[in-house]
């Protein structure tokens, strides 16, 4: 891992987080909150490590509940935690979704959803937002209290791959119908309702909202599109094709 200067891209320092290659690698953007970056890796670790002094702080090793080990491929940090989500390795690729005290790594809660792999988290300041997939076409989202990890909902999207974005006290979501087309959707934060859905004829990444619009971005064979759509009742507002060589789908920022 690598940290470069903002201003010019020149490396500042450099930490090794184990052997990269084709079982391993960090496949997860670092998250960095106040001065401590944190980073998964795909054989189940989690760091911390101290930007200033390029130190490591703590790292911890997750395993399934049955006792297997485990893949992590999500992160957020909120509210002095830590959520780390991955799957199973093997098996029948169980997500799997650890709390740790962002301050020293220590366990708060885990829990497993059977059957179902985590492919993106999201949260708000007392639920926690688990987007899953299960071969062929079955997505879904949970929402966990965030001190505890009890079920407060569960609601089922159309797709096989669930990624989430939390805007405007709403979850919204794009899924994969494995057709080539991407179902964006708003949820109620409170239960879970769908609240609106629409499709679009392109495979998609990550909604992005800011203020009153979402903004999807996604990339297909027969070009690159932005899409934005009005975030209350998900009507479309219009489509640009950036004349650009790749188009951002996954962590992706607009100002």
């Amino acid at each position: 891992m690598y940290g470069l200067r903002s201003s010019d891209g020149s490396r500042i320092w450099q930490y090794s987080i184990g052997p990269v290659g084709a079982n391993y690698s960090s496949p997860e953007t670092p998250v960095v909150v106040d001065k401590v970056v944190y980073v998964t890796t795909v054989n189940g670790e989690v760091y911390a490590l101290n930007t200033n002094t390029v130190s490591l702080i703590w790292s911890y090793k997750a395993a399934s509940i049955d006792g297997g080990s485990v893949t992590l491929t999500s992160l957020i940090v909120l509210n002095g935690v830590v959520y780390a989500g991955g799957n199973n390795v093997g098996g029948d690729n169980s997500g799997n979704l650890y709390a740790l005290n962002s301050s020293n790594g220590s366990i708060i809660w885990q829990y497993q959803i059977k059957g179902e792999g985590i492919t993106s988290l999201a949260a708000d300041k007392d639920k926690v937002y688990v987007g899953t997939s299960k071969y062929p076409t079955v997505a879904s989202v949970y929402a966990l209290r965030a001190s505890d990890a009890r079920l407060l909902w569960h609601s089922q999207a159309e797709g096989i791959t669930n990624l989430l974005t939390v805007a405007n006290g709403d979850v919204y979501g794009s899924s994969l119908d494995g057709y080539s087309n991407t179902v964006i959707y708003r949820l109620h934060a409170s239960d879970g309702t769908t609240l609106w859905s629409v499709r679009i004829p392109r495979n998609a990444g990550i909604p992005r909202v800011v203020k009153e619009v979402v903004y999807i971005t996604s990339e297909y064979r027969s070009g690159r599109n932005v899409d934005a759509l009005q975030a209350g009742n998900g009507s479309f507002l219009w489509e640009a094709e950036p004349d650009i060589g790749h188009v951002c789908t996954q962590n992706c920022s607009i100002g």
